[in-house]
């Protein structure tokens, strides 16, 4: 469970680096689209850092960065995030 919670976060702040390209997508309008974008994007680059080392290591440095893992704790932690995983979990994106 460690483990899904770091990759989780792990790929959650790489989000926030990634651009999206959808034209029809506006962030804030649909919470459960907000969620699948942001689970998309995080997954886009944890599969970019998988073939970066530099960046693989710069995330692994980065999960053992205490700020960091508080934040994503806090983040986690929020009622809204988990509504929006929940709905995420139902999504057929998600399977």
């Amino acid at each position: 469970m460690k483990f899904i919670k770091s990759l989780l976060s792990a790929s959650l702040l790489l989000a926030a680096g990634v651009a999206g390209q959808d034209a029809e997508y506006v962030r804030g309008q649909d919470p459960q689209a907000d969620a699948i974008r942001d689970m998309q994007t995080g997954m886009a680059g944890l599969q970019q850092a998988a073939k970066d080392p530099v960046l693989m290591a710069q995330m692994m440095q980065d999960l053992n960065n205490p700020e960091i893992m508080a934040e994503a704790q806090k983040m986690m932690s929020d009622p809204n995030f988990k509504k929006q995983m929940k709905q995420f979990e139902k999504s057929k994106e998600f399977k």
